[in-house]
């Protein structure tokens, strides 16, 4: 049966406003039932006829659409001679909806010819046909008629009740004045007479609604029996109000394969844009272009009959069965490095029997919607034998049907399993960079079997281990304010993931699609990313070549260049420093691009649901390949090399395709610019009010300016220029990003690490950011309590290591065995020279490295002295001689305070021969091999703050892991820990992090990748609220900060819009330098590692300064644009 929702209000089709109504509470009587023609097949049946029309076709369509992605197309021809009455109907059956003041029923139609008439049947309970006397009586409602040609226009039933009362006197009248009782009749089909005069008529409907109806009532959905000419006979479709079961399914037997790389959808290329499902409405996921859910085994029938109904290609998550030589572990899993940032999952779910699980296939089989089977998320090569055994059971079931997994390692293994291989990992609001997140994915696709289809998740929501740090609350409830992540994040996720080679997309959370967790942005964003991607489509499914990036004359902008069957994809992607936590404006004026081996009669196109324009004039052939200028780069773009011109080629199709969507896209650009407008606006407020954070003086002219676009942007949609009005949408956002970047980057300068503090990560959480800055400076920092942290006194008391050289600490058993995982090369200890100190590693046969621990001397560690400066400094003109104001660049910079000894962590590959004799090459990408050390667990007060600090130096770039070097504690995990691959000199690391409720706290100090890694001076340091002595005058020093160089003011400016109609051209706004607030008095101050200008205009007190009794931030008035 269909789901319904509920009517508090008529049904609109903006997104934004449908997921509200689609969220609300359904009051039982009181719902509507609602078909957008979204799915696989037809919804209108062949009716009663007065006239024998001949019907052309009757199919769904993409080529018009009321509301996306489709419509139900009728066409029929009708002779000259017509009957008269002259009716041909096409009936929809429906649940019953009780004919009252408040019901309504309408239908949005379009047709080529006028007098297309909307009908109602009502059955009159209680009542028989005297004709008929084992059927109940029934009438006959006329609503209105199509006059509109050539343009959408809504059917409807004008005052049904009225309708009624009409119908019931006439019918009086004929049978003789007989007492009719009518209080419980009831609509239980809409019917169109599509009948307009002799010839062809095509009709396109869409959006049907009719309600308030009863929800446990089942449509009759009988089939008139044809007569000799293939005609449905003249007679009823059955006997109104009875059940005939559940709706009808496509049962041809669609074939669903997958040839090598592609999957195949009925012979066609299918790329899926998935969803898991977990309670937003299916038809607000359809309106948002998704074509496939993810549904787990206890679904109700009735969710998967509607996602069924709304066109939904299925993906159940089976449950794995037991293996008897293997005991089961848990999902999550705790490998460092590789399950960072993945979500907190239950244990795996297996079935008792293979009966069970062949029950749960067939409970999805019978509606045959199902595109492959998913055989859950976060495997290892542990679990292997549990998903081969899973999945033999699977294709005896259904032998035709892909099988898909998601895992962590055992790349080499799965392919002998399943036929597609899923890698993912939450990169958002994590160290993890933007680049080291594709290199990642790369590594993924290069350890996976040539010819095995990949696809991957894409972060939508915040993971609960985060929502616990940043907000204290799960995710399961509801958030007030605005959370993370940012559309654009989105935006440039899914990008990253197309350009990495993946054939299919799955978006994780729908929960975060709701205005529960502030969510209609991100809904809006995926829905113009999902109609990209059907746009895209035909070259996504016909790739032939593996990607490869390219540079660009920006330094903060890739592109991937993608051949397929008939030419290049190009996708540049924003992919600046720090995007993960707050992505930068991300437009560049005049983006060049050049890109080797385009074919010369290739020609390219920018293609996007706005607009579908040449860049033909753009193209010039340099040395190393054909360079191509993108006049306006936002984010992300799709550029494609072809020739296909043809009138039915694929660049028509596009055109078409952008004129289509053109109004749908520029509402949704509109709604998703005025929902992040109300939000920046919001957060910029709550951070002036706090008085803590640097004053941003640009920040009312950029939030201005977003307004000025977004009106311009409306303006222009009501005029019907739906091109300028997407264009200038998505330009409001550019001011909005420079706001949230200013501010972003307002609050980590002078930070050693982004991760420094957990409310660094967001833009949604500076505030809180700045006061955890407020509590910081009235606080102290006390003594080091983590033991052995400087790494000397085991060293020196021990003979047996020896401190010239890197001798590995001799392991002894673990005395926590329940802390063991399973795993072939898996080793645990707690070494006598660290008391208390575990140090772990693990490493699988397929990587052949091997994991080393040691304490070596820090002779040849230790920092070079700096150089002194050559070449004379800069002067201006008549300037003196004089240098001492120069300062040495080098004179405030921290310098390591190393003992004798260090930490040394390092993986290096075995010399593994082959039968020849000769060594086999090294693995260029690791699956699972770390190395890590451990301190001991640390007993706090709960909610307490400390300060995480240290050294790390690594001497060579770390290879086949985008983790790198890894230090994270307990309380804020891997996800808010610090990675660094590049090399470098002895780098300092601090991270403040506030204790959990346990008041427990471990470190961890890692390395997942080839190379090595060194610690010292390692610290765990309280941070108390600071009392001095009773009498006591003088103020103690206050502990330094580890500032930085003022940052000298920059000018951002926003690239040219060429398409501005008023002609402005390009926006200069500079971004001031960040000013330090005037802090109130307090004994003891521990200044954030957060360092502001000096100069006139600028406050900076010292920590004896006189300081105001409220904060009050100076701010220094703004400079004219440049």
């Amino acid at each position: 049966m269909r789901k319904s929702r509920t009517i508090p209000v008529p049904r609109v089709w903006c997104l934004a406003v449908v997921l509200v109504v689609g969220l609300a509470g359904s009051s039982p009587g009181q719902v509507i039932h609602r078909n957008g023609f979204a799915g696989r097949s037809v919804a209108w049946i062949r009716g009663e006829d007065t006239v024998r029309g001949v019907e052309k076709l009757h199919a769904l369509t993409e080529q018009f659409a009321h509301s996306l992605p489709s419509s139900e197309h009728i066409a029929m021809e009708f002779p000259p001679n017509a009957v008269d009455p002259a009716i041909s109907e096409f009936i929809y059956p429906t649940s019953h909806a009780p004919v009252t003041e408040e019901l309504s029923a309408s239908v949005w139609v379009k047709a080529t010819r006028p007098n297309i008439e909307l009908r109602a049947r009502v059955v009159l309970k209680g009542m028989a046909n005297p004709k008929r006397p084992n059927e109940p009586m029934t009438v006959v409602l006329v609503g209105n008629r199509y006059q509109m040609l050539g343009r959408w226009q809504r059917l409807e039933l004008p005052r049904p009740e009225q309708l009624l009362r009409s119908q019931i006197t006439a019918l009086r009248a004929s049978l003789g004045n007989i007492p009719v009782n009518y209080e419980e009749a009831y609509i239980d089909r809409l019917m169109l007479n599509v009948y307009s005069g002799p010839g062809l008529v095509d009709v396109y409907v869409d959006d049907l609604e009719i309600g308030p109806v009863k929800p446990n009532t089942t449509p009759n959905r009988g089939i008139a029996p044809a007569d000799a000419g293939g005609m449905p006979a003249a007679t009823p479709l059955g006997t109104p109000g009875q059940a005939v079961g559940r709706v009808p399914r496509n049962e041809r037997g669609i074939l669903v394969e997958l040839q090598r790389e592609r999957l195949m959808v009925g012979g066609v290329p299918f790329f899926f844009r998935a969803i898991r499902h977990s309670g937003t409405p299916l038809t607000t996921l359809r309106e948002a272009g998704f074509n496939t859910v993810w549904f787990d085994v206890n679904t109700p029938e009735a969710e998967l009959e509607e996602a069924i109904l709304n066109g939904f290609w299925i993906v159940p998550s089976l449950p794995l069965l037991p293996s008897s030589e293997l005991t089961q572990t848990s999902q999550e899993g705790t490998i460092p490095g590789q399950l960072a940032g993945r979500p907190g999952a239950p244990s795996i779910a297996t079935a008792r029997t293979t009966e069970a699980l062949a029950t749960s296939i067939s409970r999805f089989l019978s509606g045959d919607s199902v595109l492959f089977w998913d055989l859950g998320g976060g495997r290892n090569r542990d679990q292997f034998p549990n998903v081969q055994l899973t999945s033999r059971a699977i294709r005896a079931s259904d032998p035709q049907r892909p099988r898909a997994v998601s895992i962590v390692d055992g790349f080499s293994q799965y392919p002998e399993a399943v036929d597609m291989i899923a890698a993912h990992r939450w990169p958002l609001m994590t160290s993890l960079e933007l680049n080291s997140y594709q290199n990642w994915l790369n590594q993924r696709r290069l350890l996976t079997s040539s010819g095995t289809f990949m696809w991957t998740w894409v972060q939508t929501h915040l993971p609960e281990s985060l929502s616990q740090v940043l907000y204290n609350r799960s995710t399961q409830g509801s958030f007030s304010d605005p959370v993370g992540p940012l559309p654009e994040q989105i935006r440039l996720l899914t990008y990253i993931a197309v350009a990495s080679g993946c054939r299919g997309l799955g978006y994780w959370s729908d929960q975060f699609l709701s205005d529960s967790h502030q969510g209609r942005d991100r809904l809006l964003q995926l829905a113009l990313l999902n109609l990209e991607l059907k746009m895209l489509e035909p070259v996504l499914v016909s790739i032939t070549d593996t990607p490869v990036w390219l540079e660009t004359n920006h330094p903060e902008v890739k592109a991937a260049a993608i051949r397929y069957d008939k030419g290049l994809l190009v996708l540049p992607i924003w992919m600046g420093s720090g995007s993960q936590f707050v992505p930068g404006q991300g437009s560049v004026a005049n983006l060049e691009i050049v890109v080797p081996q385009v074919p010369n009669s290739a020609q390219p196109w920018e293609i996007g649901p706005g607009q579908v324009r040449s860049l033909q004039p753009n193209l010039s052939r340099v040395l190393g390949g054909t360079r191509i200028v993108l006049p306006e780069f936002d984010l992300t773009s799709a550029i494609v090399f072809t020739s296909d011109l043809s009138p039915t080629g694929i660049v028509v199709r596009w055109q078409d395709n952008a004129r289509a969507y053109g109004p749908t896209a520029s509402q949704w650009a509109m709604d998703l610019a005025a929902l992040q407008i109300q939000q920046v606006a919001k957060i910029h407020q709550d951070l002036e009010f706090q008085g803590i954070a640097p004053r941003v003086p640009d920040g009312p002219s950029l939030l201005r300016e977003a307004t000025r676009r977004h009106a311009e942007a409306v303006q222009a949609a009501r005029n019907g220029d739906y091109r300028t009005a997407y264009l200038q949408a998505t330009r409001a956002l550019r001011p909005l990003r420079i706001l949230m970047r200013t501010h972003w980057e307002n609050a980590t300068r002078g930070m050693y690490n982004s991760t420094g503090t957990p409310y660094a990560v967001s833009f949604y959480t500076l505030p809180r950011h700045w006061e955890m800055f407020r509590d910081l400076r009235t606080h102290s920092v006390g003594l080091n309590l983590l033991r052995q942290g400087d790494l000397e006194v085991s060293a020196l008391r021990d003979p047996q290591i020896r401190v010239s050289g890197a001798t590995d600490l001799d392991p002894v058993p673990a005395i926590q065995p329940a802390q063991a995982k399973s795993g072939e090369n898996f080793q645990q200890f707690v070494s006598p020279k660290l008391p208390g100190w575990t140090i772990e590693w693990d490493s699988i046969e397929e990587d052949r490295m091997t994991p080393k621990v040691s304490l070596v001397s820090t002779a040849k560690l230790l920092p070079k002295p700096p150089q002194p400066k050559t070449e004379p400094p800069f002067r201006l003109p008549y300037e003196p001689s004089d240098t001492s104001r120069f300062p040495d660049p080098n004179a405030d910079k921290p310098q390591p305070k190393l003992g004798t000894t260090a930490l040394r962590l390092q993986i290096e590959p075995k010399m593994v021969k082959n039968e020849k004799g000769i060594p086999k090459p090294v693995r260029p990408t690791l699956e699972r091999t770390y190395v890590k050390v451990t301190t001991p667990t640390l007993q706090l007060p709960s909610n307490s703050l400390v300060r995480i600090s240290g050294w790390y130096r690594i001497p060579k770039g770390i290879r086949g892991s985008a983790e790198g070097a890894m230090v994270f504690d307990t309380s804020g995990g891997e996800m808010l820990g610090l990675r660094q691959t590049a090399a470098g000199e002895w780098t300092p690391f601090q991270l403040y992090r506030r204790v959990d409720e346990r008041g427990l706290l471990a470190v961890s100090y890692l390395l997942v990748g080839i190379g090595e890694v060194y610690f010292d001076d390692l610290k765990v340091e309280p941070i108390t609220q600071y009392a001095p002595p009773v009498g006591t005058v003088t103020r103690p020093a206050p502990i330094p900060a580890p500032g930085s160089a003022p940052v000298p003011a920059r000018t951002t400016a926003m690239p040219g819009a060429p398409f501005n109609p008023s002609g402005s051209g390009s926006i200069g706004l500079p971004i001031m330098p960040p000013t330090a607030p005037t802090l109130p008095e307090s004994p003891a101050p521990m200044p954030m590692p957060v360092a502001a200008p000096t100069g006139p205009g600028t406050a900076n007190p010292t920590p004896y300064s006189p300081r105001s009794a409220t904060p009050t931030p100076a701010v220094v008035p703004p400079r004219k644009p440049l």
